[in-house]
């Protein structure tokens, strides 16, 4: 099981065995306190055993409250001692990224929890006799007691192009723990529960514009600060829109205000495909902060290049067609030091449900604004007004007195077999659950359910060792916060993201302030899959046991690959047939799994003195 996690753990690894249980760990050490730590820890006179894999970023609130005067105990030590004074009430009081598996030997039980937001995640199978809790889904197949047959009710979700909830992963054995989740097993039961949830009806009422910014900056500040605490230098991937470019501005004040030397960002850059390339936007950053910055060279970078090489997920089907951009880019980070990269991923999840921006600013009074805002509409004519996404909301609203419906109708997705459509299910879970009752559910289950995916994007080596890859958005804080502010925070004036524009005001150059357009990677898409990889893909599809073949219409799929790719150049008609191929290379790979049973040199095993 450690052998499938090498690629997370370049800096040893141990093992903690006793008669009744063994607790591994990959060392990856990128906080200063945790150097030269060898988990997994222990406390005989606690009777607690721990793995822990993430950050604490409210040390000081933690170290205060339980009268700790080491200010130099590691995060993992922290939760050790935090387990023994609270229980597993302890990880509601945590702020940050963080895994952690516990054996509380007093209690006879294990303890596994994952941090709000999933930034790092925890996969089990639990038998009559057997507890088996890893990082990875791969690492749990590697058991003997784990089969690797799929789960075809999530292989229907995937190629619904929908992302699976409710705790499923694509091994029917294999369950994920879901975010703000805590589980615990003992003798006799299993019981899992969510330890924060944000209130989904709360909100917020700062009076101007200006106080929403000054909260929403002093927010992403502080997220920020707290993921710059780093082993050697930490990095931004910075693309040209303002979520990054806001994450590098505020990291660069950082460095200036403690004499810290030059942040590093990493760029990806077109000079054939100019429609892709975000120069004119990165370089005013870049000056006007003395940034060192990288550049990435992308043209060649398509989906499927090099298919010997190309970086597959051995956990799942992959998405993401642009896997090898990010891996170019975690290489050139790992070659200048960095362990640790800062993005602005999942911020476009912030601003979700916008839509009720005109009804917020009637309900909250401000019918001046609302009025001008309409008027500006209208100035587009009644089709601008009919098309303006929030008079619609309002209009909808005062006449139904309803909320909009968030269901999905399988019905309206034609490219699905008749199987495929009965494997469906209706309901998702918890999330939906409680998205149903927030005033923007699509918002709320944007940003809880987002974090799902976040960390496959660990899961791809640098190169040069393993990348710790920090997202500032998902801040626990910071959710709270956008979940609870007025739809016209979010959008204004024609645009989205209005009070992140207005928190980074004076910080951001005016040419990124200003953008309104949105840079595609669509060329770089297209080259692979409509010009340098056609034979690839046809390769992929045509094979005659294909995984996709129960799930899509194999007469739809000939039709969409390539011809309706080439027409539409956007929707399923793009998406679909890469589903397919990603899913065929998956499958490959996992048909040439090497055998679980692997020795694995250098490894530190201790026994523990507990039974």
């Amino acid at each position: 099981m450690l052998a499938t996690l090498d690629h997370r753990g370049p800096d040893g690894r141990r093992l903690l065995v006793s008669t009744s249980r063994v607790l591994g760990h990959q060392h990856f050490w990128t906080t200063p306190e945790e150097l030269g730590e060898r988990q997994p820890l222990s406390d005989a006179g606690l009777g607690i055993d721990l793995a822990f894999d993430g950050r604490l970023d409210n040390r000081e609130e933690l170290l205060a409250a339980l009268d700790e005067s080491n200010r130099s105990i590691s995060d993992a030590a922290l939760v050790l001692r935090a387990y023994s004074r609270w229980s597993d009430a302890c990880f509601e009081r945590f702020l940050g990224s963080f895994a952690v598996v516990v054996h509380d030997t007093l209690r006879n039980r294990i303890v596994a929890a994952r941090d709000p937001l999933g930034t790092r995640s925890l996969f089990y199978r639990i038998t009559s006799d057997l507890v088996l809790v890893a990082s990875e889904e791969v690492a749990l197949l590697a058991h003997p007691a784990v089969s690797s047959t799929l789960d075809e009710e999530v292989l229907a979700e995937f190629f619904a192009v929908d992302v699976p909830m409710g705790g499923a992963t694509f091994f029917r054995e294999v369950r994920e723990l879901l975010p703000a989740e805590v589980m615990v097993v003992s003798r006799d039961t299993h019981v899992t529960r969510r330890f924060w949830t944000p209130d989904p009806s709360r909100r917020l009422d700062r009076g101007s514009d200006g106080e929403y910014a000054e909260e929403f900056r002093r927010l992403l500040k502080e997220s920020v600060r707290c993921r710059l605490r780093t082993v050697g230098p930490p990095g931004v991937m910075m693309s040209g829109g303002m979520d990054s470019p806001s994450i590098a501005a505020l990291a660069a004040t950082h460095f200036a205000a403690r004499e810290t030397g030059r942040l590093m960002t990493f760029s990806w850059v077109f000079d054939e495909l100019v429609e892709c390339d975000e120069r004119r936007w990165i370089v005013p950053l870049v000056d006007r902060f003395g940034l060192d910055s990288t550049f990435v060279r992308g043209d060649d970078a398509w989906p499927l290049r090099d298919l010997q090489r190309w970086p597959v997920d051995k956990c799942r089907p992959w998405s993401n067609a642009y896997r090898l951009l990010k891996a170019r880019l975690y290489e050139a980070a790992g070659k200048r030091g960095c362990r640790t990269l800062l993005n602005g991923a999942f911020s476009d999840c912030f601003y979700a449900g916008y839509e009720d921006w005109m009804t917020d600013l009637v309900c909250d009074g401000r019918l001046g604004t609302a009025a001008f805002e309409a008027l500006r509409t209208a100035r587009r004519g009644l089709r601008g007004l009919a098309g303006n996404a929030g008079i619609r909301r309002l209009g909808r609203r005062m006449l139904l007195r309803t909320r909009p419906d968030i269901e999905r109708d399988a019905r309206q997705i034609p490219w699905l077999t008749p199987y495929a459509r009965s494997l469906l299910r209706e309901s998702r879970g918890t999330i939906r659950s409680l998205a149903e009752m927030a005033r923007r559910p699509d918002q709320y289950e944007c940003l809880l359910g987002s974090a799902l995916e976040s960390e496959t994007a660990e899961r791809l080596p640098s190169g040069a060792g393993p990348i710790d890859v920090r997202d500032p958005f998902l801040d626990r804080r910071l959710v709270e916060f956008v979940l609870a502010v007025p739809a016209h925070q979010l959008y204004s004036r024609g645009r989205t993201k209005h009070v992140l524009r207005e928190a980074m005001t004076g910080l951001l150059p005016a040419e990124i302030l200003e953008r309104t357009e949105s840079t595609p990677l669509t060329p770089l898409f297209n080259r692979g899959l409509l010009e340098r990889e056609v034979e690839t893909m046809r390769g992929l599809l045509s094979k005659k046991d294909a995984l996709w073949k129960r799930f899509v219409s194999a007469d739809w799929l000939s039709d969409a690959y390539p011809r309706r790719m080439r027409e539409m150049l956007d929707g399923p008609g793009t998406l679909v047939p890469w589903q397919c191929a990603s899913a065929q290379l998956w499958s490959d790979e996992m048909e040439q799994r090497p055998p679980a049973r692997v020795r694995l040199p250098q490894i530190e095993t201790i026994q523990s003195s507990q039974p």
